[in-house]
């Protein structure tokens, strides 16, 4: 009976027609999101606990009705306390936006166009309560007399502004100087709404503080302002689900559950992971600044249509996910470029677990560490079997927060970087099961190409890809103080080459991937090397010296 249960929730939650119970989890399209999911479902539904680390093991029906052990089922409380503590990863927002003393580097843009024929009044209403459901975007951040911060839900809502512009070319510098202005979280609401018209169109901006937002609230928040925006121009009572939480909840229970054996238990893992690991040393084109200044770039590309099956295929194959196999070439692009086989990435984890979280606009997400050693011989499949044991690994032990991790085990910190990972990967396919264009009075606003609506660099380098296309593509995002723009190119043609050599051969080994071209080959062999220069024959070294210190009296002599 559990077993058939079971059944009807992953075909429900994987969208897919029939499951039998010795079907493969990720062989029938699983990842880590949809993992969470089946969890979350499960636990709501049947009221069993199924952790990860059963699902990631065993990986079907069968193996996990088998092994599944009877665990007490972990419920989050409604908190009735006078001041409501921060969340762990709100605390390290905070910080970092008074260290900075305001900073537009996690600020969360998105801009449409409303169709012709909606109404501006309606959906502003549909905004009012889709926020006021939401007491994250509404929350400030304040100090108590013993210098304890905590965070209080406004009463007042948020209030849109509207601005007439001259021409839609005027829209996009408009929301990029109102993108650039920090938030006062003292005082202010976490989410900007802005409504822009032009004698063309009108347009919606939303901006949100990173301190209340993730990429899962993104289909949360677009999925119930459609649901009530259709529902108030219907006349229609507006029916969302009741939530069991809020976010301010969720940050009391977090801080009284990471103490005592949890938190020894996840210290005592990740120590053991981190213990003795390499700072990566990517060769850069400009010296370290002192302090991150966070000015970056994207170079966006994508995958044609041909390699992003490729790639899908090769992933159900190893019955693993899309994800480890990007993050994978990912490992072998950065060993290439620093010379070093330990090797530490950060990755985004949306850390809901739990059932009571998945309905709720907040920022849950935490940043895993994932270490991993490249031996030399390791063939292309060896590797991907080895990052998925990684990834399984981490996402069983995510709830540590980041900042903890940290402080806990004393890991040195430096201004000029970030104190564990340099370097992100992130593959993002949250909107597949969102609202449509169709459904949503508004459509995206597309940007010219090589446009850059906002692309602050928090680390050295970002790999952020999606999944919600065809063709899989997405950005490496980098730090202009330390990257040129040709160099990330080059950068981002090598690492599709990486990819091109997984889909060709699982059994070659990866330090024989060809990653530079023969065009870049003759570049820096050829071209870089053409260094034959004239010198006078009758001139000693010295009186040479002394002439180039004559023609150039302020240079530095290198």
């Amino acid at each position: 009976e559990l077993e058939e249960k079971l059944c009807t929730i992953w075909q429900e939650v994987l969208g897919v027609e029939r499951v039998g119970i010795y079907d493969n989890f990720f062989h029938i399209g699983g990842n880590s999101i949809t993992a969470i999911r089946l969890s979350a479902v499960s636990r709501s539904t049947l009221q069993i606990e199924i952790p990860l680390s059963i699902l990631f093991e065993y990986k079907t029906i069968a193996g996990i009705s088998e092994n599944l052990k009877e665990t007490e089922l972990v419920v989050i409380p409604k908190a009735e306390v006078e001041h409501y503590p921060l969340s762990f990863a709100q605390e390290r927002l905070l910080f970092i936006e008074r260290f900075e003393q305001g900073t537009s580097a996690y600020h969360i843009p998105y801009v449409s166009r409303l169709r012709d024929g909606n109404d501006v009044g309606l959906l502003s209403e549909a905004l009012r309560i889709v926020i006021n459901r939401h007491g994250a975007l509404k929350t400030v951040f304040l100090t108590d007399d013993q210098g304890n911060d905590y965070q209080e839900v406004l009463e007042q809502d948020v209030t849109p502004r509207h601005t007439t512009l001259a021409t839609d070319q005027d829209l996009i510098p408009a929301i990029e100087t109102e993108i650039g202005c920090p938030f006062d979280l003292s005082s202010e609401a976490s989410i900007r709404v802005h409504f822009y018209t032009t004698p063309e169109n009108t347009y919606l901006f939303l901006l949100w503080h990173h301190i209340a937002f993730d990429g899962w609230s993104t289909d949360i928040f677009l999925n119930e302002l459609m649901e009530v925006y259709q529902a108030l121009r219907t006349g229609k009572e507006v029916q969302l689900p009741a939530l069991d939480i809020s976010y301010a909840d969720y940050a009391v229970w977090q801080r009284n559950y990471l103490q005592g054996a949890t938190m020894e238990k996840l210290l005592g893992y990740w120590d053991q992971q981190l213990s003795g690991f390499e700072t990566l040393n990517l060769p850069t084109d400009y010296p370290r600044p002192r302090q991150l200044t966070y000015e970056g770039m994207d170079h966006v590309f994508a995958l044609d249509l041909g390699l992003s099956k490729q790639l899908r295929d090769l992933a159900r194959e190893q019955q693993t996910t899309l994800y480890t196999v990007l993050l994978s070439a990912y490992y072998v692009l950065l060993k290439t470029l620093s010379g070093q086989t330990d090797l530490l990435i950060g990755t985004p984890s949306d850390n809901r677990s739990h059932a009571q979280t998945q309905g709720l606009v907040g920022f849950f997400v935490n940043s895993l560490p994932l270490r991993a050693t490249l031996e030399s011989g390791t063939a292309v499949g060896k590797l991907i079997s080895e990052i998925h044991q990684l990834v399984t690994s981490a996402k069983i032990h995510q709830e540590l927060p980041l900042e903890r991790m940290v402080d806990k085990l004393r890991i040195e910190r430096d201004a000029s970087r970030h104190p564990l990972f340099q370097v992100i990967f992130s593959l993002q396919d949250f909107g597949k099961d969102g609202a449509t264009d169709q459904e949503l009075p508004l459509l995206a606003v597309e940007l010219t190409e090589g446009e850059n609506l906002y692309s602050p660099a928090r680390y050295d380098l970002s790999l952020l890809l999606r999944d919600d296309q065809e063709q899989i593509g997405g950005a490496l995002n980098y730090a202009t103080s330390l990257f040129d723009a040709s160099t990330i190119g080059r950068m981002t043609e090598m690492y599709v080459r990486i990819l091109e050599a997984f889909a060709r051969d699982l059994d070659t080994p990866i330090e024989n991937i060809a990653v530079v071209s023969e065009q870049e080959k003759h570049l820096q062999l050829v071209d870089w090397n053409q260094t034959d220069c004239f010198y006078p024959q009758t001139s000693t070294l010295q009186e040479l010296i002394e002439s180039q210190a004559e023609q150039t009296p302020d240079k530095l002599a290198v």
